[in-house]
């Protein structure tokens, strides 16, 4: 069973393991956890939404393929988040700086790339954009799910 609690558990999880392969030069498996941190809590959120309650299972809830989507703007959509998210967009908020820099270069494609694709530079951006207190993408989602 994944509740949206496990999910949450999951998220904070994948960012703990992303920082600790980046701590280790191990870069692009950094990018690729630490953007997988988010599409979690996305689906934490999309749990709260649907008040649904077992976000994995194959029964009733996730028939459907359209919610096993990667794609972090379909899972914004699907969180019920737009709306909020538009507001931070439309201020230009730094959240949603944060957000146009992490959905530009991840996807869940990024499992498949080679080593040295991304540097400890781009690592570094990515999790500080997700895991920043006063702005970071994953704070911004917290704060709804």
């Amino acid at each position: 069973m994944n509740s949206r609690q496990e999910i949450q558990q999951l998220t904070h999880l994948r960012l703990k393991e992303a920082k600790v392969l980046f701590a280790n030069g191990l870069y692009d498996g950094a990018v690729y956890m630490a953007g997988y941190s988010v599409e979690l809590a996305l689906k934490a959120s999309i749990c709260k939404a649907l008040d649904v309650d077992d976000f994995f299972s194959t029964g009733k809830y996730t028939q459907t393929k359209t919610l096993k989507t990667h794609n972090l703007a379909d899972l914004l959509v699907f969180s019920g988040l737009q709306t909020k998210f538009r507001i931070e967009q439309a201020n230009n908020t730094p959240t949603f700086q944060q957000w146009s820099h992490l959905s530009s270069i991840w996807s869940e494609q990024l499992r498949y790339m080679p080593e040295g694709t991304y540097r400890k530079k781009d690592a570094e951006q990515i999790i500080s954009a997700i895991e920043n207190p006063n702005n970071g993408i994953l704070i911004w989602i917290q704060k709804h799910w």
